[in-house]
């Protein structure tokens, strides 16, 4: 049985706030906040992190329940489990 991977903050905010919303409201934010669907689900692998103009968004976005340092610290988890990301 696969064991299932713990849940961040961060990753428990954008799965209630939605992916499509997510990346709808970022881009529809300005150029530079811009978000694709792939690159939602990207921070939530771990592959990559959002800017930080974009994880300040974020913050705002989710009215404080998920900061920075929240967003920082999912992707050191991500990357610390190891995952091998099929491209």
């Amino acid at each position: 049985m696969a064991s299932r991977l713990k849940t961040s903050k961060f990753e428990s905010w954008v799965m209630t706030y939605g992916v499509q919303r997510l990346s709808a409201t970022l881009t529809g934010s300005g150029e530079e906040y811009s978000a694709s669907w792939s690159a939602v689900y990207g921070w939530l692998r771990g592959e990559h992190a959002p800017r930080r103009a974009k994880a300040r968004l974020m913050e705002q976005l989710s009215g404080g329940q998920v900061t920075r340092a929240d967003i920082q610290q999912h992707t050191a988890l991500r990357r610390s489990q190891g995952i091998k990301h099929e491209r």
